[in-house]
């Protein structure tokens, strides 16, 4: 059972306060940006895994979090090319 478009704004608007109250917090917005994903919502979740790494730069556990999410896009030849 999915739900009905006023649930639809109320889970979006949440989401975004959400977001909004995260934006000094890199784990919370690489998680975020997991769950964004998973909505089907990829330039979003992009930008917030972007997001979380310019806050955390050298956190690895952010790094972790927000690189599978970067490297969605990229074709799997480009990784054979890398390792050679």
């Amino acid at each position: 059972m999915g739900l009905d478009s006023g649930s639809k704004e109320k889970v979006s608007a949440m989401l975004e306060a959400l977001i909004s109250s995260s934006s000094s917090n890199p784990r919370a917005l690489a998680t975020l940006a997991h769950f964004v994903a998973t909505e089907g919502e990829v330039e979003r979740a992009c930008s917030l895994a972007l997001q979380a790494r310019a806050l955390a730069p050298e956190n690895p556990e952010v790094a972790a979090l927000t690189a599978e999410i970067l490297s969605a896009g990229v074709p799997e030849w480009h990784f054979s090319i890398i390792r050679d």
